[in-house]
């Protein structure tokens, strides 16, 4: 129609034992305006605009599949990509074991209707799919809720993609009745052909990603597969996420990126749960925010070696917030857990591992990639008792403070060590921060400070400590090994070298302490120590 509307039907169209085809095109108002229920065994709606419209490119209301396999595509595409009205749904829809639905446009998506799903028995895999990724920044996706049916023997799984564009799932699944397949909600498609990853931090700019929020998640996610969420925003945070994200038998990948603001950014303490998570917040300028701010993890009990990496990578190296957690960590049997930035890190969850019967494992805070400011701060880490493989503890950092902020008891080696650094383009190393480069290389607070709790380690417990104006080991807590040896080595400028008024004991071992200082005390250590040497 010129003007007007190309199909106009507010009646149900039923096909009961065939399909249903609406094909509309508008200049100015609907394409496609159908908003009585549609049934058949498979549904094709496409609604064009070709010029600016009134209306949407395509409205539909509820919908419903009579067979196994039947599908449901709708399109409703403008002149133009934009921010323009393309599709718009409302009512329930029913789709059939098996079924595809799919919802595409150039402009944004406002899909509203619950979307109630058979159990998948067609022995192929069946896909949910939400697509403005030929669309732009402003092609936004709203979608409602989709549940499932119990008994399903074959995948659904669930795809949300734009080409920059903010994005906002409904609640998918239930913790009862999860998704049986996997979640991919991403909005850094682009070019040509239009790929994932496309948008990045060294790609982001104002004219190509969202200044909203880039992905949303603020109703549960449930899956049985991997859920992987990649979000973009210039201005705005990557992905902000306010409820749970969980997967009882896969993965779990978040990577947010912004220019200056949050990566990732929650302010509740919903956990996500997974087999294995990784979590990466980028930023592509100077950010004020915290490029990971998370709260809970949780590993899957059953998931032997799965694993926790938090990432938080700024556009430079320096004092900025890089990883903020609260909230428990809960690891599995043979569980690696690494925190990882060029900025600051701040931990302050209790981490608790499963027994570890698998294979060596290690909980590691490293800012070597970082500078004097790239402080580390952690919280306290419990073992389940029974482990019969090493649980190692690592806390290492190019100059910057350490800080262990409760009780850390390990079967393997602690190793805090502050003097990481090499000259340039190279792998840091230990033993590079030195009293000859330490004025300008070493924080000037207290280089590692073991003040709020004990450090507990069946092996040995090394501690390399440099501070220029501080105290290189600052300690009042109880240390001690029951098998291994300990060496501290602390260096300052001004200070205490070492500073220790708590015991220290290497029950079957030896006890090294080594302190340098201008004009304070080398070595301060009035606590007990003891040892075989």
């Amino acid at each position: 129609s010129y003007g007007n509307r190309g199909i106009s039907q507010t009646g149900t169209t039923t096909a009961t034992l065939g399909n249903i085809t609406l094909t509309g095109t508008t200049t100015t108002q609907y394409g496609v305006y159908a908003t009585g229920t549609l049934t058949a065994n498979n549904l094709t709606v496409t609604g064009t605009a070709t010029g600016t419209i009134a209306g949407w490119a395509t409205q539909v209301g509820a919908m419903t599949i009579n067979t196994a396999g039947g599908d449901i595509s709708v399109t409703g595409n403008g002149a133009s990509a934009g921010g323009s009205n393309g599709l718009y749904q409302s009512g329930a829809i029913t789709g059939a074991s098996g079924s595809d639905i799919t919802f595409v446009s150039n402009n944004t998506i406002s899909q509203n209707g619950a979307i109630s799903l058979a159990a998948n028995t067609s022995g192929s895999a069946a896909t949910v799919t939400f697509d403005t990724t030929t669309g732009n920044r402003l092609s936004t996706i709203g979608a409602g809720t989709l549940t499932i049916v119990t008994g399903s023997t074959s995948a659904i799984n669930y795809v949300m993609k734009s080409a920059g564009a903010a994005l906002d799932p409904g609640a998918i699944g239930t913790s009862t009745v999860r998704l049986p397949g996997t979640i991919t909600i991403d909005n850094t498609y682009g070019g040509t052909p239009s790929v994932s990853g496309s948008l990045s931090s060294s790609t982001l700019t104002t004219s190509n990603a969202t200044t909203s929020v880039g992905v949303t998640i603020d109703n549960a996610l449930y899956a049985t597969g991997n859920i992987v969420i990649s979000g973009i925003a210039y201005g705005n945070m990557g992905i902000n996420y306010s409820i749970y994200i969980d997967s009882s038998a896969g993965n779990v990948t978040l990577t947010g990126t912004t220019s200056t603001n949050y990566g990732i950014y929650t302010a509740y303490s919903y956990a996500i749960t997974g087999n294995n998570i990784t979590l990466t917040g980028l930023s592509s300028g100077t950010t004020t925010a915290t490029l990971v701010y998370i709260n809970a993890l949780t590993i899957n009990s059953a998931s032997t070696g799965g694993d926790i990496l938090v990432t938080g990578t700024g556009a430079t190296a320096g004092g900025a917030a890089g990883i903020y957690q609260a909230g428990a960590i809960s690891g599995a049997n043979g569980s690696d857990i690494t925190f990882v930035s060029n900025n600051t890190i701040n931990q302050n969850g209790t981490i608790t591992l499963a027994a570890n019967t698998t294979a060596t494992s290690a909980v590691t805070f490293d800012t070597t990639s970082g500078s004097k400011l790239s402080t580390i701060g952690t919280g306290a880490l419990t073992l389940t008792s029974g482990s019969s493989q090493d649980v190692n503890y690592l806390a290492k950092a190019s100059g910057g403070s350490i800080a262990i902020g409760g009780a850390v008891g390990v079967n393997g080696t602690i190793t805090l060590d502050n003097t990481y650094g090499c000259a340039s383009s190279c792998t840091p190393a230990t033993g590079y921060i030195t009293s000859s480069n330490y004025a300008t290389l070493a924080t000037t607070g207290h280089a590692v400070q073991t003040t709020s709790g004990t450090l507990t380690a069946v092996k040995n417990i090394s501690i390399n400590a440099i501070s220029y104006g501080n105290y290189g080991w600052y300690s009042n807590q109880n240390t001690s090994t029951s098998t291994g040896s300990i060496s501290v080595t602390g260096i300052s400028y001004g200070n205490r070298g070492i500073s220790q008024t708590g015991t220290t004991t290497a029950t079957l071992g030896n006890i090294t302490l080594t302190g340098t200082t201008t004009t304070q005390y080398g070595v301060y250590a009035t606590g007990t120590l003891t040892a075989n040497n």
